[in-house]
């Protein structure tokens, strides 16, 4: 039996012979980095330290010591955004063992994602009591 590459016709070793050159290795240079600093390129061919970095199991945005699993520092004005797409419903969700609660926007279709809601309204939902606390008081609480 006759090996593998002597089944290669010659037209297929024409078209790989014309790919091969434009397989070409680019260098990227970096100057080292900062410790937990994930990196980004800088440049085309360069590596520099972005403003994400990896403490201890924690991430951080504009922060080397973030204390939680995501923490954003240095914020003026709006932290995050989440869209949603066209006139769907978009919501966080908190779980533990003893709740699963959900914050969010309904979408156009009244009860569509949250039963009982208005079309695009706020809607905090919650199997469990929610509180309202202030200085460590609930001043108010919603239960069934």
């Amino acid at each position: 039996m006759k090996p593998a590459l002597s089944r290669i016709s010659a037209a297929a070793l024409f078209c790989l012979a014309a790919v091969l050159p434009a397989l070409t290795q680019t260098t990227v240079t970096t100057n080292g980095g900062t410790s937990n600093s994930i990196p980004k390129f800088t440049g085309s061919a360069t590596i520099g330290d972005s403003a994400i970095t990896e403490n201890g199991g924690n991430v951080g945005i504009g922060t080397s010591t973030p204390v939680a699993k995501l923490e954003v520092a240095g914020v003026i004005g709006e932290a995050f955004r989440m869209s949603g797409v066209g006139t769907n419903p978009v919501s966080f969700r908190f779980i533990n063992a003893g709740n699963s609660a959900y914050f969010g926007t309904e979408g156009s279709t009244a009860g569509g994602y949250f039963s009982g809601s208005l079309p695009y309204s706020t809607v905090i939902y919650s199997p469990q009591p929610i509180q309202n606390i202030i200085g460590g008081v609930a001043r108010m609480t919603i239960a069934t």
